[in-house]
């Protein structure tokens, strides 16, 4: 699971479907990315980051736990 990720996402104040939104994808997939079950791809890392969560760290924002 990304739990700084998630964490991040409570904070801001972006939805699953902000997100989805943003990477053109399913509410399953980013379900399961952020899950952990599946990775996202370093476009989709980049996106989410650039577009949300300028400030923070790349690293952080994506560790699997």
């Amino acid at each position: 699971m990304r739990a700084y990720l998630e964490y991040r996402m409570t904070q801001e104040n972006v939805s699953r479907a902000d997100i989805q939104s943003a990477l053109g994808v399913s509410e399953k997939t980013v379900r399961n990315k952020i899950s952990g079950a599946t990775d996202f791809s370093w476009e989709e890392a980049r996106i989410i980051k650039n577009k949300f969560f300028p400030k923070d760290d790349f690293d952080a924002l994506f560790e699997n736990e």
